[in-house]
């Protein structure tokens, strides 16, 4: 079955964005002052799951969803660790940043969930 255009751009942006997540937690480990031990290992975290989940949707597995789901996750728990490591937004602020992120996930994680179930 071909992959849907939507997943492959899916993919390798989670790709991407594990680089990054593998990228942050070696500066934050290499040197302390860019944040904390925990704050490294949740970017480790975050870089592993968007591996797996970029895998598991370029190669139209059916445990993508999850893992999908384990890297918004991983990313939410960033976002929230961040805000009271040392980003503080207003608490008003914060929210609306979650509600939108959290609806964007929901989005991407029905979509995979939809891709996922037809590549059975």
């Amino acid at each position: 079955m071909k992959r849907p255009v939507g997943i492959s751009i899916l993919a390798v942006v989670l790709l991407l964005l594990s680089f990054a997540g593998f990228g942050n937690a070696y500066i934050m480990l290499s040197e302390p002052s860019n944040g904390t031990p925990v704050l490294a290992v949740l970017a480790f975290v975050y870089g592993v799951t968007a591996l797996i989940a970029s895998v598991g949707l370029w190669m139209q597995r059916k445990w993508a969803y999850w893992t999908f789901l384990s890297w918004a996750t991983a990313a939410l728990a960033t976002a929230i660790t961040m805000q009271f490591s040392f980003v503080q937004a207003p608490w008003p602020k914060l929210l609306v940043f979650l509600l939108i992120v959290v609806g964007i996930l929901w989005a991407l994680a029905r979509y995979v969930r939809k891709a996922s179930l037809s590549a059975l």
